[in-house]
C-alpha cells in the first residue's frame, strides 16, 4: 500500500525556493537600482555612468556603436555601462559629427555644443577679382582690394557687399600698388584701415577723410594704439594721425627699440633685449633672442612680433607683464596669427606653409593640421571650440576637443581660395568658386 503524497513537503520546498530566489534577486535589483550592471566586457559588476549630448542644433539623431537610440539631442543618458562608445550625431542638411568617447563608473562624460554644420552652397557676397579683403572689428565694414579692368582700388563699402565698384573707393599710386599676400589693420572704431603687402609696403585709408588717395606710409612695421597709427623701423618711430593727415617722425632714445604705453623695448645688460616697465624699471622682462618689437596689445597681455621675418616667417611672443610668474606664448607664422581670449586663457592661431598651430600661454605650441598644400588662410570659431582653414580648394574645421583624436570635416569646395574670415556665425571666402570670383558667405548655424 503506498503512502500519500507529501503536500506538506512539497510546499516548504517552494517556500525554500522563493525565499531563496528572493535572497537573490532582491540584492540584484537594489544594485540595478542603484546603478549597477554587470559588465560582460570586463566579466565583473560595477557601477554606471554617465553621457549628456549635446549638439548645434538640437534634435540630432544619435548612434552609439552603430546602433540608433530613440532620444534626440540634447540628453542626459544614465545608467550607461563603461566603456568605450562610438558616437555619432546626424541631422538632416548637416555633415555628421562623431568621436570616441570612454563612460566610466560613476563619472559623467560630457559631449555638448557640438556643433553640425551646414552643408549648402555658399552664397556670393560680392562678385569681382577681389585681392584680398578683411572685415571691420564691429562686423560692418568691408575693406576690399579690387582689381577691375586693370586697374586696383581699395573699398571700403558696408556689409553686405552687394555690388562690383560699390563704395568708397580709394585709388593707389600707380606706382605703388599693393603685390601679392595682404593683411590689413582695422583701428578700434573701425573707421581706418592699413593695407601691408608682402614687399613691407603699407597705404592708410579712412572713412572720415576727404582724400580719396590711399596714402602711402614709409616703410616700417604698424600697428594702433587707439587713435594714433605707428610705425618703427631702424630706431625711428612714425606717428601718423588720421584727424592731422600728416606723419611725424622722431627718433628712439639711445638703447629704446620700441615704446608701447609705460613699456619698452631696451637692451639688456646681459645682450639681447628686454621690457622694462617705466616706473618699475628692476622688474625687466628678457626676451629670447632678436630684434623685437611691440605688436597690438590684447586684453592684459603685452605682444611683440621680431621685426624682420626668421626662416621666412613671422615670430610672435606674449606675456602678462603683472604676472610673477611671467609664463609666456610664443609662436612663428606666415602671417599675424589671430588672437582669441578663451577660457584657457589667450591663445594664437597661425598657419605657416601647410600647417596650422594652436599655442596658449604657458603651453608648448600645438599642431592641428599638416598636409602638402600651402594654407591660404585660418580662423577661429568665435567660441574657441573649433578652427577653420583653407587650402587652395577648401575650407575645412577642427574640433579642438583631443579626447579620441580632434574631429575634422570637409565644409566646402572652391576652385582657388585666397583668405578666410568669421565674424559671428558667418564664414566668409575670398576666392573664385563655380567660374565667379568674389567674396562668398556660409551660414555656420
Amino acid at each position: 500500500m503506498r503512502r500519500p503524497f507529501p503536500i506538506f513537503s512539497s510546499r516548504r520546498a517552494f517556500l525554500a525556493a522563493a525565499v531563496l530566489l528572493f535572497l537573490v534577486l532582491a540584492p540584484l535589483a537594489v544594485f540595478y537600482t542603484a546603478g549597477y550592471r554587470w559588465n560582460p566586457k570586463k566579466g565583473m559588476i560595477e557601477r554606471n555612468g554617465t553621457l549628456i549630448l549635446d549638439s548645434v542644433p538640437a534634435g540630432a539623431t544619435i548612434f552609439l556603436n552603430g546602433q540608433a537610440i530613440e532620444e534626440r539631442t540634447p540628453v542626459t543618458l544614465q545608467r550607461v555601462t563603461p566603456g568605450t562608445y562610438q558616437v555619432r550625431l546626424e541631422l538632416d542638411g548637416h555633415a555628421p559629427w562623431e568621436k570616441t568617447l570612454d563612460v566610466r563608473s560613476e563619472r559623467v562624460t560630457f559631449a555638448t555644443g557640438v556643433h553640425l554644420w551646414p552643408m549648402a552652397a555658399p552664397g556670393l557676397v560680392r562678385e569681382g577679382l577681389v585681392r584680398g579683403a578683411s572685415l571691420a572689428p564691429d562686423g560692418e565694414t568691408w575693406a576690399i582690394v579690387e582689381e577691375t579692368a586693370g586697374d586696383v582700388q581699395l573699398i571700403l563699402t558696408p556689409l553686405p557687399a552687394s555690388g562690383a565698384g560699390e563704395g568708397t573707393i580709394f585709388r593707389f599710386d600707380s606706382g605703388a600698388v599693393p603685390q601679392g599676400a595682404l593683411q590689413f589693420l582695422w583701428d578700434e572704431a573701425s573707421a581706418n584701415v592699413v593695407v601691408q603687402d608682402k614687399d613691407g609696403q603699407s597705404w592708410f585709408a579712412g572713412l572720415a577723410g576727404d582724400t580719396r588717395m590711399a596714402t602711402l606710409l614709409p616703410a616700417g612695421v604698424y600697428r594702433w594704439n587707439e587713435e594714433l597709427l605707428l610705425g618703427v623701423r631702424d630706431g625711428q618711430q612714425f606717428e601718423y594721425t588720421p584727424r592731422e593727415g600728416r606723419i611725424r617722425q622722431t627718433p628712439f632714445p639711445v638703447g629704446v627699440r620700441d615704446t608701447q604705453g609705460d613699456f619698452s623695448v631696451v637692451a639688456a645688460a646681459g645682450g639681447g633685449l628686454a621690457v622694462v616697465p617705466t616706473h618699475t624699471p628692476e622688474r625687466q622682462f628678457v626676451l629670447p633672442p632678436g630684434g623685437w618689437i611691440f605688436a597690438e596689445p590684447f586684453e592684459d597681455y603685452l605682444f611683440l612680433r621680431r621685426e624682420g621675418m626668421l626662416d621666412g616667417r613671422e615670430n610672435w611672443f606674449g606675456f602678462r607683464p603683472d604676472e610673477a610668474a611671467r609664463t609666456s606664448i610664443a609662436l612663428s607664422s606666415d602671417a599675424p596669427p589671430q588672437r582669441l581670449m578663451r577660457k584657457e586663457g589667450p591663445s594664437l592661431l597661425a598657419y605657416a606653409g601647410g600647417e596650422v598651430w594652436m599655442a596658449m600661454l604657458g603651453e608648448v605650441p600645438q599642431l592641428l593640421f599638416r598636409g602638402g598644400e600651402t594654407v591660404r588662410g585660418a580662423a577661429w570659431h568665435p567660441d574657441g571650440t573649433s578652427i577653420f582653414y583653407a587650402l587652395k580648394t577648401g575650407v575645412s574645421v577642427i574640433e579642438l576637443d583631443p579626447r579620441g583624436g580632434r574631429y575634422q570635416q570637409s565644409l566646402m569646395a572652391f576652385s582657388d581660395i585666397r583668405g578666410i574670415t568669421i565674424f559671428g556665425e558667418t564664414l566668409y571666402v575670398v576666392g573664385a568658386h563655380e567660374g565667379k570670383e568674389g567674396i562668398w558667405s556660409m551660414l555656420l548655424e
